[in-house]
């Protein structure tokens, strides 16, 4: 069996996992970033390869703010800060 295998079959529980704690004891402090994130004048998303490519799926599907947020490529954050 190749790692990558053994990977996918983790998913299931690892899920199940991330949604316990999105649910349960780490709600606080998600809604607490979801409100500093409503209060943001400018946000910045942030990546590199498949993480830039994750940062355009959030963008396109969920309202961050009142305001467009920004999607930048790693590498090129130094010249716009």
């Amino acid at each position: 069996m190749t790692k990558l295998f053994e990977d996918i079959l983790k998913e299931p529980v690892e899920l199940a996992k991330s949604l316990t704690h999105t649910l349960g004891d780490g709600r606080a402090a998600l809604d607490q970033a979801a409100d500093t994130l409503r209060k943001a004048q400018h946000i910045y998303v942030v990546g590199i390869g498949s993480s830039y490519s994750a940062g355009l799926a959030m963008i396109s599907l969920s309202p961050l703010s009142t305001l467009p947020p920004g999607n930048t490529s790693a590498p090129e954050l130094k010249s716009i800060s």
